[in-house]
């Protein structure tokens, strides 16, 4: 990690062993880990600071309800915030749509660790979060 920026990243995942695992894996790569257990303790996180950079992972299913229209009030009060989605099937989302919404990319279940350590480099290089 001496060549790439630390990112803050915030996990918002339901399944405890995929967090924990989560949580382990990017901490061994030098990053900043948050545990929130909801995207409303995310966003009462980032009430008074709609500037700060992060990195937010998290669960399709927790935006599923109605994923547009909280997509875009998070992305509307902290457009600095980037996604990294977690999907069980395709997308809901266009790449142009997702990418208005902040969401710099998805990963699949079952997690590929090496798939997530490369959008971490990408993401680290860019200097975006």
């Amino acid at each position: 990690m001496s060549t790439t920026k630390r990112l803050k990243i915030y996990l918002i995942i339901k399944e405890k062993i995929i967090t924990q695992t989560l949580e382990e894996f990017v901490t061994s790569l030098g990053h900043q880990v948050i545990t929130l257990p909801s995207i409303d303790e995310l966003l009462e996180t980032f009430k008074n600071d709609s500037q700060r950079k992060a990195l937010v992972i998290s669960e399709e299913s927790l935006f599923r309800k109605q994923a547009r229209s909280t997509i875009r009030k998070i992305h509307k009060q902290h457009p600095s915030l980037l996604f990294v989605v977690i999907t069980e099937n395709r997308p809901i989302f266009s790449t142009k749509e997702a990418m208005s919404f902040g969401i710099y990319g998805y990963l699949h279940k079952p997690i590929s660790l090496a798939e997530l350590e490369l959008l971490l480099v990408r993401l680290s290089e860019k200097k975006v979060a």
